[in-house]
């Protein structure tokens, strides 16, 4: 099943993204970081997941180009609809419209889409709507590469994935990889690549 944003305090979520364009970027998104803001609770550490979904931090948690993008207050809301629009692909899928549905029709499609029970479905609805009042989806997007380079496994693979964002009649996502591998790589060395690639891009 698939899995989406939540946290149990999503009022906290105007706060934390309030402090983007007014503080420093940090190196790596941590919960040391997180507490320097002032979000010292449990609950703000479900902030973390969120971005990454959103795609305002990699999986290494360091801040992308969305993130830089977001700091211009011009760019912001529509930076924010365009992250909506990946972390709930599915839901926008079916609802193109889906930031203007009631709380029970998002409930509704959750519940088919999640293994959470009724606690956990009403924080991923009300974290939908905090993210959306955040959010401009009749915006036109600023264009803007985001590269995020994977460290090199032990199988000295090296992953690059460009990510183009692009207005807002749809989201263009352009994925160039560049292997790096030494002359005597063996055929299972070429194998575990393409492993590693069907799990980290193309799944």
């Amino acid at each position: 099943m698939d899995e989406y944003p939540w946290t149990l305090s999503p009022g906290r979520l105007k706060a934390f993204f309030d402090t983007i364009p007014t503080t420093g970027i940090p190196d790596k998104m941590t919960t040391g970081h997180l507490e320097k803001l002032g979000f010292k609770s449990k609950n703000d550490r479900r902030l973390v997941p969120i971005l990454k979904d959103l795609r305002f931090i990699s999986e290494s948690a360091a801040p992308t180009e969305a993130w830089k993008a977001y700091r211009n207050r011009d760019n912001s809301r529509a930076i924010m609809a365009n992250g909506m629009k990946e972390a709930y692909a599915d839901l926008f899928k079916t609802y193109p419209d889906a930031h203007r549905k009631d709380n029970e029709a998002l409930r509704n499609f959750f519940s088919s889409h999640s293994s959470g029970g009724d606690r956990v479905l009403q924080a991923i609805v009300q974290t939908f709507k905090a993210l959306a009042d955040l959010a401009d989806f009749d915006a036109e997007a600023p264009d803007f590469v985001d590269e995020q380079t994977d460290d090199q496994d032990n199988k000295g693979h090296t992953t690059v994935r460009r990510k183009t964002a692009s207005n807002t009649s749809g989201l263009m996502v352009n994925v160039n990889i560049q292997l790096t591998l030494p002359d005597s790589a063996s055929a299972e060395t070429y194998d575990a690549f393409f492993v590693a690639l069907k799990k980290h891009v193309l799944s």
